[in-house]
């Protein structure tokens, strides 16, 4: 079954990063259909997952301290 994802059904909140861990490097990464979309704002993220229906991504803070939404197998 695909479906929407939300911010909060996500996690993302949980394991996010501050700025000052993150450096200059975006706030989320998301991979979907071999596309990486790097997004500055909670907004722009939701409104992006918003456009997604598929099962639920790989989720998890990458080596840059950003946040990692990888819907690619």
């Amino acid at each position: 079954m695909n479906i929407t994802h939300t911010i909060q059904s996500l996690g993302i909140k949980a394991i996010e990063r501050p700025a000052s861990e993150r450096g200059t490097f975006p706030r989320y990464r998301v991979i979907v259909d071999e596309a990486v979309h790097e997004i500055k704002t909670p907004r722009a993220l939701q409104k992006l997952l918003n456009g997604i229906y598929a099962e639920r991504p790989a989720v998890f803070v990458n080596a840059a301290k950003c946040i990692t939404i990888d819907f690619d197998p």
